[in-house]
């Protein structure tokens, strides 16, 4: 279980970044938009997902394997549930889920604040 922590961590972190820069990119007004757009729709939900188990991960390790550390005690505990919660909120913010306005000018703020957060990690 020690390994699964890093690499789900490492992979919702690569494709955080992915997804996010397809999410910029496909506000552009350029031919490539549309498919951008649809990369984004279908891998978005799965780097929140990740970011979460890597999350979950990360703290059962640290309450199960790791007796030299205190759970909640790190910026690196903190910044990893921060990125759920920006996950969590950008997928609330989304398009998909609310047809309001002003919730979805809060997304791509949402999604460049995890982007930052998934770095920061």
């Amino acid at each position: 279980m020690v390994w699964l922590h890093p690499v789900l961590g490492i992979l919702a972190v690569l494709l955080i970044l992915w997804t996010g820069m397809a999410g910029l990119s496909a506000r552009q007004r350029d031919p490539s938009a549309p498919a951008k757009r649809r990369l984004h729709h279908r891998f978005a939900p799965v780097a929140g997902l990740l970011a979460g188990l890597a999350a979950v991960a990360g703290t059962l390790t640290v309450i199960f394997v790791r007796d030299d550390l205190d759970v909640a005690a790190s910026w690196h505990f903190r910044a990893g549930w921060l990125c759920v919660l920006l996950a969590t909120g950008s997928w609330f913010s989304s398009r998909q889920l609310h047809q309001r306005p002003g919730r979805r000018r809060l997304h791509p703020w949402i999604g460049l604040a995890l982007m930052a957060t998934a770095v920061a990690v």
